[in-house]
């Protein structure tokens, strides 16, 4: 009888440890309704000693292997279930996770294992309050890879959809921290941008209350400011599905900005952010928003009147991020692409614009130039691009001194040939101009230095000569005093 005790405590500690969970099938899911906007205690569940039951998650890569359920009934249209393993919170390895409409059979989202201890969220919206849906857990084939978890779920909804998009407004102007929000664990919702070459994949969601018509968005990324690759971004109208603007990716850890001018002040607008297709990519990431228009637009042109009869520092504005505004210049082959804008107030009659690119002036590819009148719009002259890292020159005789003018300057499409790029001005009428004639009285009985004159970048002015068969096309002008009654040139 002395052994009988110590057997039948044996058995007993057999049977517990070879029973299978009580939620082992979907008819005894055990009801998480109480902890929706808490937590369950760490190690609260386990898949030790589960089978399959049911289906596995579509995103799944196997399964159901072990698979246990729970269920909640919904309070608001929305939840997000997390599940939690690693020390203290549990020994579950490599998990899976899916939500599903009351039959248990009707997925509603579902993610796949994502690391040995990795944490995992699932959310859903769009169920119908007071109904019950269900969650099944489940992990990697391996018996050893079973064991414990925990569960928090939320009903408020998150920034994963639009409906929870997180507001930013207090963001306008200054930027948010490093690293501040991530795609991981998002999920596609809504569009995608048109100018984006994918998606939507793990896109999030923000709004802002405009202030202003304009809104500049920049997304930061890479060392301290993210781990988010291959971003996309987009910013879009009220009902989150009207793009006002869109950019596509642009490298791995490539910063991206878009702005958009033409908003009504006091009205709520949407931004997105979402990054290349493949859960590795997903990451975090900085935001940096601005109300102060600038030269993206005509609205918010740089005055660079301080720049007359002098240059800006080489690569000092540059077309990276630019887009689309007003016209292109008449002689431009394309466009408009990626232009900036640049305003002066005229101090003579005359204003001469020079772009310089290459070498350290600038790595902008054949950029277009163009000066135009108070409006933006009425052209006053242009240039094409002439070559890769061609410098470019405008001129004009006839302002009107103390008037605004504008200046856009561009490249070929191709965001590869966007680039930096330096300005000069000159308000002193040169010879490509009647007015400007270059005197050359100092060379009568002997010559000029060899080539010492261009037409590169000259522009037809006044008549042509009786005897030439064209133009004027690209003429300049001198003058002489006359020592005698004869002159030869």
């Amino acid at each position: 009888m002395k052994r009988i005790l110590p057997i039948a405590v044996f058995l007993l500690g057999c049977l517990v440890s070879w029973a299978q969970p009580a939620n082992n099938n979907y008819a005894a899911a055990i009801d998480l309704s109480s902890i929706i906007n808490l937590c369950s205690a760490d190690g609260a569940f386990t898949t030790l000693n589960a089978t399959a039951d049911n289906n596995k998650g579509a995103n799944w890569d196997s399964g159901p292997n072990y698979n246990v359920w729970f269920k909640f009934t919904a309070t608001t249209n929305y939840m997000k279930v997390q599940l939690k393993t690693g020390a203290p919170e549990g020994t579950l390895q490599y998990p899976y996770l899916a939500m599903w409409a009351t039959n248990g059979t009707t997925e509603l989202t579902s993610v796949n294992r994502n690391g040995q201890y990795t944490d995992l969220d699932v959310d859903y919206y769009g169920l119908t309050p007071g109904v019950v849906y269900y969650i099944s857990v489940d992990n990697l084939t391996g018996l050893g890879y079973r064991g414990t978890f925990k569960l928090c779920l939320n009903d408020v909804v998150g920034n994963n959809f639009y409906e929870g998009a997180t507001d930013v407004s207090g963001l306008i102007n200054t930027c948010s921290a490093d690293a501040a929000y991530t795609t991981v664990d998002a999920t596609a919702d809504k569009n995608k941008g048109a100018a984006w070459d994918s998606g939507p994949n793990y896109n999030r969601w923000f709004k802002f209350t405009a202030t202003t018509a304009y809104m500049k968005v920049q997304l930061k990324t890479g060392g301290s400011e993210g781990t988010m690759q291959y971003p996309y971004v987009a910013m879009w109208a009220t009902n989150g599905t009207t793009e006002l603007a869109s950019v596509n990716r642009n490298g791995q850890y490539t910063d991206l900005e878009i702005d958009y001018y033409g908003l009504t002040p006091g009205v709520v607008y949407y931004i997105s952010v979402d990054n290349l297709t493949g859960t590795g990519y997903r990451g975090t990431f900085k935001l940096c928003l601005s109300d102060v228009v600038d030269y993206n637009f005509y609205e918010g042109a740089t005055d660079i009147s301080s720049l007359i009869n002098s240059c800006s520092a080489d690569a000092a504005y540059t077309t990276v991020d630019a887009t689309a505004d007003k016209s292109k210049g008449s002689t431009w082959d394309s466009g408009p692409n990626y232009n900036r804008w640049f305003k002066f107030t005229a101090t003579t009659t005359y204003m001469k614009v020079q772009l310089k690119t290459g070498g350290s002036e600038g790595t902008l590819q054949y950029p277009y130039l163009a000066m135009w009148a108070t409006n933006g719009t009425t052209e006053i002259t242009s240039v094409n691009r002439n070559g890769q890292y061609t410098d470019l020159e405008v001129d004009y005789y006839g302002l009107t001194p103390g008037v605004v003018y504008y200046i856009s300057v561009d490249n070929v499409t191709g965001t590869g040939y966007r680039g930096t790029f330096k300005l000069c001005l000159s308000d002193v009428v040169d010879y490509n101009f009647y007015e400007g004639a270059t005197d050359v009285s100092g060379l009568i009985n002997t010559c000029s230095a060899d080539a010492a004159y261009t037409t590169v970048d000259a522009s037809a002015d006044k008549s042509k000569g009786s005897a030439w068969d064209s133009g004027p096309n690209y003429n300049r002008w001198f003058k002489v005093t006359a020592t005698t009654t004869y002159m030869k040139v």
